[in-house]
């Protein structure tokens, strides 16, 4: 579905509305972290003058008069970029391009501005930066105390904890690792706990 044209010369409530819904149909949370006021001032000279907008999984999102304008400085890789413009290039648009450029046009450099159309295409990048989120989270290889790697097979989410039971190839237990960052490579088990520290290469 086509979003709509929201641009006013005026703020209205109902405006807001629309944005909660098309945010909550991709799964995108609107920002709460600053007063209604100081976002209004934000968009006081936009096209749509809104209460809401959101920063999300390093991506900040505004909405422009028939669309949502995404941006990060960290980008989009092109690993996810491609698929995603394959099945939504047309909505879902690179660098705001009307002519809905393929990403790969920006010579294997992320993508750091998207103009979405639709509430489809803004669900479908939602949905990318959440693989994009989930593929950071755990490295494939693990090193133990004494120097030995291990592929692991399996990631078992200890509840309340924000901790990670690491599972090998061998379905030994390798131990149990906190939430990690994209960037790291491997973990390493220092000393005699449990917990595997992150370690970049």
């Amino acid at each position: 579905m086509r979003l709509k044209n929201l641009a006013s010369r005026t703020y209205n409530p109902s405006t807001d509305d629309a944005l909660r819904e098309e945010l909550s149909f991709a799964g995108i949370p609107p920002c709460d972290k600053y007063g209604d006021d100081f976002v209004l001032n934000l968009t006081e000279n936009s096209e749509v003058k809104t209460k809401v907008i959101a920063f999300w999984n390093l991506w900040e999102f505004r909405r422009a008069w028939n669309y949502w304008v995404c941006t990060s400085k960290y980008g989009l890789p092109l690993e996810y970029a491609l698929p995603l413009h394959l099945n939504f290039g047309k909505e879902v648009r690179v660098d705001g391009d009307c002519g809905c450029p393929s990403p790969e046009t920006r010579m294997g450099f992320g993508i750091t501005c998207y103009h979405i159309d639709s509430v489809e295409g803004l669900k479908a990048f939602a949905d990318t930066l959440m693989k994009v989120v989930e593929d950071s989270k755990f490295p494939e290889i693990v090193k133990n105390a004494v120097g030995f790697y291990y592929k692991f097979v399996q990631v078992c989410d200890l509840p309340n904890q924000g901790l990670y039971k690491l599972i090998g190839s061998d379905m030994s237990i390798i131990g149990v690792l906190r939430n990690t960052v994209s960037g790291v490579r491997y973990l390493e088990k220092k000393g005699s706990n449990d917990i595997l520290s992150a370690v970049e290469l």
